[in-house]
C-alpha cells in the first residue's frame, strides 16, 4: 500500500501552504516575495492530485488487479459532449472491474467525487499551472493609443473566454468573436488593443491559498473514507 507516500505527498502541501499562508501575513509581501513562493502554486496542486493517482493504484492491489495501463484516479471532468457519469461508469469497468462487486460503498464513494466542485476546481487548475505558468494565466493591460481607455485586467477562463475588469468590480466578456483556447496564444485583435504584464498580486495569492487549503481539507476527507473501506487508517 502506498498510504505512507500519500500521507508524505499531503504533509509537504501543508508546509507548503502554512509557508505561503505566513508570507501572506507579512506586511511586506510584494512581487519580490511572490517570485520567490510562487512554485508552491504548482508543486502543491500536482502533489494533492499525486496523491489520489497513489490511491487508484492501492485500489486496484485492493481488487487484486494489475493496472492495464496508465492509471489515474477515475474522477471524470464534467464536459458538454460527454455523459459523466456514463464515462466514470466505462473507466470504471476498465480499470477497476471488480471493485462494484466487492466493495459497492467504495464504489459510491468515488462516484460521488462527480458532484464535488473541489476537485472539479483541482482539475481545472492542474493542467494550466503544469504546461503553462506558475500561477493562473492573470495579466494587466495597459492602453495602446489615443482612443483607447480600457484598463484594469482581463482573465482568461477555463472554458476560453476574455473577461474584461476595470479594477472597480465591473466585468464584461469580449464577445463570442474573440473566444479562444486556453492553450492558445492571445488573439491578434485583443493583442492590438492591450499590452501585458503578467503579475500575480497578494489578492490574488491569498485567494489561490483559501482555495488550495479548501482542496487539501476536502481531499483528507475522502482519502479517509476510501482507505476505510480497504482496510487502512491515514493519520489525522
Amino acid at each position: 500500500m502506498r498510504i505512507k507516500n500519500v500521507e508524505r505527498l499531503r504533509r509537504n502541501c501543508n508546509v507548503g501552504l502554512e509557508q505561503l499562508e505566513r508570507e501572506l501575513e507579512n506586511q511586506s509581501f510584494d512581487q519580490t516575495t511572490i517570485d520567490e513562493v510562487q512554485a508552491h502554486f504548482k508543486s502543491i496542486p500536482e502533489d494533492l492530485r499525486s496523491a489520489l493517482d497513489y490511491v487508484a493504484h492501492d485500489i486496484c492491489d485492493y481488487i487484486g488487479v494489475a493496472p492495464k495501463r496508465m492509471l489515474y484516479f477515475p474522477y471524470v471532468y464534467p464536459k458538454k459532449d460527454i455523459d459523466q457519469k456514463e464515462e466514470f461508469a466505462e473507466k470504471m469497468n476498465r480499470d477497476f472491474g471488480l471493485l462494484k462487486m466487492k466493495n459497492g460503498a467504495l464504489y459510491s464513494i468515488l462516484e460521488g467525487t462527480l458532484d464535488k466542485n473541489w476537485i472539479k476546481e483541482l482539475w481545472e487548475y492542474i493542467n494550466p499551472v503544469k504546461h503553462e505558468n506558475l500561477h493562473p494565466i492573470s495579466k494587466r493591460y495597459t492602453k495602446l493609443g489615443p482612443n483607447i481607455t480600457i484598463g484594469g485586467t482581463f482573465t482568461q477562463n477555463p472554458g476560453g473566454k476574455i473577461i474584461i475588469n476595470d479594477g472597480k468590480g465591473n466585468e464584461r466578456v469580449i464577445t463570442e468573436a474573440f473566444k479562444f483556447s486556453p492553450d492558445d496564444a492571445i488573439p491578434e485583435k485583443v493583442r492590438d488593443v492591450f499590452t501585458q504584464e503578467e503579475k500575480l498580486s497578494k489578492s490574488d495569492a491569498s485567494n489561490l491559498c483559501c482555495k488550495m487549503r479548501v482542496w487539501l481539507q476536502e481531499e483528507s476527507e475522502l482519502l479517509k473514507m476510501i482507505y476505510l473501506q480497504i482496510g487502512q487508517t491515514m493519520e489525522s
